[in-house]
């Protein structure tokens, strides 16, 4: 998958993990990412479209300490590794940031790929 990625996304942040959660909040300002997606497509019960266009738009810095945040990153690993040992695949979880070539305007930060 990773020999894929050049066809279709570049690399936007280098290293994202290693960021700031204020850098990190940043660098996802102005581009809807995975996370964004049941926002986008209307089934979040916690958001709607228009308050997640707005945070994108004002460039609103998005606290990525609420419970619920912190969970499921501090989950990621431990997930990661269960997936491993329960399918055997060879799964890696890429460092950077990627956006996608054509439109620009769609993210991703792998958890992991096999």
């Amino acid at each position: 998958m990773l020999n894929k990625l050049p066809e279709f996304c570049e690399i936007l942040v280098e290293n994202i993990d290693q960021l700031s959660h204020e850098d990190y909040a940043k660098a996802r300002m102005g581009t809807f990412g995975a996370s964004d997606s049941s926002v986008l497509l209307d089934v979040n019960p916690y958001k709607t479209r228009e308050k997640l266009i707005q945070e994108k738009v004002k460039a609103e810095v998005i606290e990525l300490d609420k419970p619920i945040v912190r969970k499921g990153y501090d989950l990621e690993d431990y997930i990661l590794s269960r997936f491993i040992k329960e399918t055997g695949r060879d799964t890696i979880k890429p460092p950077h940031m990627y956006r996608h070539r054509d439109l620009p305007f769609l993210t991703v930060n792998f958890d992991g790929i096999c």
